[in-house]
């Protein structure tokens, strides 16, 4: 039973994956935060961080670097949603956010290119 384990910071989890682009044959590596376990054949992988604002619109997304490499790692690896721990001056996390990362893809993808 998982619920019932204690936390070790020190484990990680990671995936490999390739891809093609043109000639190129990349292999990349990439830790996973968080797995939700949709069934017993099905998993979902979550991205989580952590950001200063009491809601996603205090997030400056458009044309910010920080999410568009945020935005870059996720899409990359496949992730589709981002929990973000919304924090205050003092380091202390009073609400989580859903961000489906397909809603982050236009601000980053105009800054990126």
């Amino acid at each position: 039973n998982t619920s019932t384990e204690s936390l070790n910071p020190s484990k990680q989890f990671a995936g490999v994956f390739q891809a093609t682009i043109g000639s190129y044959r990349l292999l990349y590596g990439a830790e996973m935060d968080c797995v939700v376990e949709k069934s017993s054949s099905i998993t979902e992988h979550i991205e989580l961080k952590v950001c200063a604002g009491k809601s996603l619109d205090d997030l400056p997304f458009k044309h910010n670097r920080k999410f568009a490499k945020l935005w870059i790692q996720c899409f990359l690896v496949g992730i589709k949603t981002m929990v973000i721990g919304l924090r205050d001056n003092n380091g202390i996390v009073n609400s989580l956010a859903r961000l489906n990362i397909t809603d982050n893809e236009k601000a980053t993808v105009i800054f990126l290119f």
